[in-house]
């Protein structure tokens, strides 16, 4: 878990690689939230700009993808 919750941390300063958003979903899958989980979520939130890895079509939905995670892991 330790390693899934790294790889997804980068996500709360906008830096949204795939493979940070597949983590944070795995996390959510697993259901063990901890602290840092939950910040790194409300930080997603909180960020106002899109978080995707590319620019075009797909930043639109890497930013609703890695939002939603956030917010379901905020419920």
């Amino acid at each position: 878990m330790d390693v899934l919750v790294e790889l997804s941390q980068p996500l709360a300063q906008g830096n949204g690689l795939p493979v940070r958003t597949v983590a944070l979903r795995y996390l959510l899958d697993i259901g063990v939230i901890d602290d840092r989980i939950r910040s790194t979520a409300q930080a997603i939130i909180d960020n106002p700009q899109r978080i995707a890895s590319s620019g075009g079509w797909r930043t639109f939905t890497d930013d609703e993808q890695v939002r939603a995670a956030a917010f379901a892991i905020l419920r």
